[in-house]
């Protein structure tokens, strides 16, 4: 979006890891009854927003209104659902507005709830994964967390507002050798939901990361410097 895109400039010009957002023309009153949460955060992190501002950095927007659904969510891959910024779902266009949060998150997001409850079947596949007597233990927790937080983090330096081909590649090598990693553990443990998560996670980098390799122009949240 816009607003990220522009503080991501003036963070490459100054070389700062983030920009300070002034909230001094708001009551302190009246910036508890809107963002009360965003307060609480703040006094946590010992920030002072009477007469300090806040540190604020892009975030992560990969995929903005690019997938293509009906009514209820669905897309044109069986068993495969979309909602939120990634979602175009007709109503808003092919972007996320920030307008239309309330619409997807209680609309959509029960519209696809509801229509996977009446639908979508459990894999035998899943089931005969999870129950496999040769499979003793499921993939800890934590190292699955330690996994996604890799993932994150090169997405967020290699295939954020601004990259380039070069990192584009470093993140395509980085997300096979994830791919070869949990392709050994699925063969040798029990499956869980947070591992699933996890796999879904790489396919969806997969495809942001070969979609940008193959786009040849610059549009949008998405800027590739080596375009022109």
């Amino acid at each position: 979006r816009l607003a990220d895109f522009n503080i991501a400039t003036e963070i490459n010009k100054t070389k700062e890891d983030y920009l300070f957002l002034d909230c001094s023309s708001i009551s302190v009153p009246e910036f508890e009854r809107c963002f009360p949460k965003i307060k609480k955060k703040c006094e946590s992190l010992g920030l002072n927003i009477t007469n300090e501002g806040i540190p604020v950095t892009p975030a992560a927007h990969f995929i903005c209104g690019g997938i293509k659904t009906d009514i209820c969510g669905k897309t044109s891959i069986p068993n495969l659902y979309a909602c939120g910024e990634c979602a175009n779902t007709g109503l808003n266009g092919a972007n996320r507005l920030a307008s239309n949060s309330l619409l997807e998150s209680l609309v959509f997001a029960h519209q696809c709830a509801i229509d996977t409850i009446e639908d979508i079947e459990m894999d035998i596949e899943i089931c005969n994964n999870v129950f496999d007597e040769n499979k003793k233990h499921f993939y800890p927790q934590e190292k699955i967390k330690e996994k996604s937080v890799e993932i994150r983090k090169m997405m967020s330096k290699n295939v954020g507002v601004f990259t380039n081909n070069k990192l584009l590649n470093q993140a395509s090598l980085f997300m096979k050798k994830m791919e070869k990693d949990i392709l050994e553990i699925q063969q040798n443990f029990k499956v869980s939901i947070a591992l699933y998560q996890l796999i879904n996670m790489v396919m969806v980098s997969n495809v942001i990361i070969k979609q940008s390799l193959e786009r040849k122009e610059n549009k949008g949240v998405f800027s590739n410097t080596d375009l022109k």
